[in-house]
């Protein structure tokens, strides 16, 4: 059993522990620091309640883009950090199948094809519809799911 005693040295080294990201709350989806906005919906077809360019962007996607509708994809939009707008439609949150698990999922998704697009400083935006859904904690499994990519 190892004991932990200040100026005593560790026998791992602390720095191969993975790290938690800096969490902020940004008001400007094409804000200077970041380099991607991932964009959660339950609806890409339907304008949401978000900032410009984001609103009116993705069902102009959606109409042109069927594969919007269906799943996680990167579009080039200006306006938003980096040009590039990660689109993660979690589906209906109306049947009987549904929960918080939709939006983990969403989320997840969303991050990882962020980073596989090479940002390492994405936004993350929820379209108010996620909230609407009726779920508890909608924002904290939301960032669960951002942080588990």
């Amino acid at each position: 059993m190892a004991a932990f005693a200040p100026g005593v040295a560790m026998a791992t080294a602390p720095e191969a522990l993975p790290t938690v990201p800096e969490i902020e709350v940004v008001s400007d989806v094409n804000a200077a620091s970041y380099d991607a906005v991932v964009f959660v919906t339950t609806d890409a077809t339907a304008k949401a309640d978000v900032a410009e360019p984001i609103a009116s962007a993705v069902p102009r996607l959606a109409g042109v883009d069927k594969a919007t509708v269906g799943g996680t994809n990167l579009h080039i939009v200006e306006g938003v950090a980096g040009s590039r707008l990660i689109v993660a439609p979690t589906g209906p949150l109306d049947r009987d199948q549904d929960d918080v698990r939709c939006l983990f999922d969403a989320a997840c998704s969303g991050l990882a094809r962020a980073k596989a697009a090479g940002a390492t400083a994405p936004i993350l935006v929820a379209d108010p519809s996620v909230d609407a859904a009726g779920f508890d904690n909608v924002q904290a499994v939301l960032l669960l799911g951002a942080l588990f990519a």
